[in-house]
């Protein structure tokens, strides 16, 4: 979840890059950058990312696992 102290401008990062980095591989959390105020990128850590991905993609084989278990058995376990 995107926390407040998450949200910086492009023109923030653009000048405190390095601290801004620093904080965002810490905290393994995502950072969005905002543009004229609204947001227009999201900035991680990549191995926090590479997580993310993995995570997701266990997730949708387990569910694509028990939805053929569902179809071709009725329900049933």
């Amino acid at each position: 979840m995107i926390q407040p102290n998450d949200i910086h401008t492009l023109t923030d990062f653009k000048r405190n890059a390095d601290g801004l980095v620093e904080r965002i591989v810490k905290s393994r959390r995502p950072h969005v950058l905002t543009v004229e105020g609204a947001p227009r990128f999201v900035v991680q850590d990549a191995a926090a990312y590479q997580e993310l991905v993995e995570e997701l993609e266990a997730l949708r084989m387990r569910f694509s696992r028990s939805v053929v278990r569902a179809t071709t058995n009725g329900g049933r376990r």
